[in-house]
């Protein structure tokens, strides 16, 4: 018992101060402190951190090699952790969110996916305004329709970009897609490339 009071109030603490973050970060322009940072070993930390909160499983779709990117690991870590809470909740019971991480080319990509909800046609676009929530989204469970456009907002201060992923052959699947540039690192490991 005691275990679990700790962990919750952690787990309060913790959410206290993303919203403290989300907040001021709603307000001012974001300005990333842009560090060499392993997307892989980034997404098992929050994983591994989300994961305790729910019944979902997660199965994580990592490259062998580290993918490193120029980010700030705790601002980044708050565009992800609502890819990935969304991911848990608007999925079935019981039902597998999937995290890959990969390299595309010039880009390096997180992509969250999970089964059971997908996202209603037309509403692609505005699911990144500030509070919009979806029609399904309002109905299934509750929330301030700020994960997302927060989300974004980091990315794209990041120099990436933060898609929704429509596959036409595919329904009942959401698949969020982040993408940000190869670290600079990287570009001088390779001998010609600019």
């Amino acid at each position: 018992l005691v275990e679990m009071i700790e962990s919750e109030a952690s787990r309060l603490g913790q959410l206290t101060t993303r919203l403290l973050r989300v907040a001021r970060l709603d307000h001012e322009e974001v300005k990333p402190r842009l560090k060499a940072t392993d997307l892989c070993a980034l997404v098992i930390e929050i994983v591994n951190r989300q994961a305790k909160f729910t019944d979902r499983t997660v199965a994580l779709d990592l490259a062998l090699e580290p993918v490193m990117v120029m980010a700030d690991p705790e601002l980044l870590a708050l565009a992800l952790i609502p890819l990935l809470d969304n991911a848990f909740k608007y999925s079935r019971p019981g039902s597998v969110a999937t995290v890959e991480v990969s390299a595309d080319g010039q880009y390096r990509a997180v992509r969250v996916r999970n089964e059971g909800s997908s996202i209603a046609s037309g509403e692609e676009h505005r699911i990144f305004e500030r509070y919009y929530r979806g029609v399904h989204a309002q109905q299934a469970v509750p929330g301030t329709g700020l994960g997302l456009y927060v989300a974004r907002k980091i990315v794209l201060a990041h120099r990436g970009t933060l898609e929704l992923e429509i596959e036409p052959t595919v329904t009942g699947t959401a698949t969020f897609c982040m993408r940000l540039p190869r670290s600079q690192m990287e570009v001088d490991d390779v001998p010609g490339a600019s």
